[in-house]
């Protein structure tokens, strides 16, 4: 069972560094993300203040975002959870007309996804390998605190 499993590990490897990726700048699953940020992004009002810095506001209900493209920030905090451009900083850089990949951390790009993978695993038999008794099976602590109680519900 433990050889199946390492053959499946070599082969997601080895698959991954030859998957073709839709785009040459961004990986396939940042991008997708990208585009559902950048689909619902349209809809945004965008006023430039200078220097980079924006304020974008969302028509319906009026609230008002500050974007800052030198500093990759915006107020709505999902532009450093996210580490690639929110919804506000992708009308900011259309509105500047600039590119908003280059938003992107540099993790995000095609190169650093084939570098992730470009180590392949090697084969290997376990059937041949000594045992040794210095390896002993993991212990499980009891957690301390009550156990959570399944709840008896009335007239049941």
């Amino acid at each position: 069972m433990m050889d199946a499993l390492y053959t499946l590990c070599m082969k997601k490897v080895h698959d991954r560094f030859h998957r073709k990726q839709r785009s040459t700048v961004i990986a396939d699953v940042p991008l997708s993300k990208f585009n559902d940020r950048l689909q619902s992004s349209r809809r945004f009002q965008v006023f430039e203040s200078g220097n980079g810095v924006y304020q974008v506001q969302i028509p319906d209900t009026g609230v008002k975002y500050i974007v800052n493209l030198q500093e990759r920030y915006c107020n709505c905090t999902d532009f450093s959870e996210y580490e690639s451009p929110c919804t506000h900083a992708i009308i900011a850089c259309q509105h500047k007309a600039e590119d908003p990949y280059d938003l992107f951390y540099p993790y995000f790009t095609v190169s650093s996804y084939r570098k992730t993978y470009e180590h392949f695993l090697k084969p290997i038999s376990i059937e041949n390998l000594s045992s040794t008794a210095r390896v002993l099976p993991l212990v499980f602590k009891k957690q301390r605190g009550r156990p959570p109680t399944k709840r008896i519900r009335k007239g049941a």
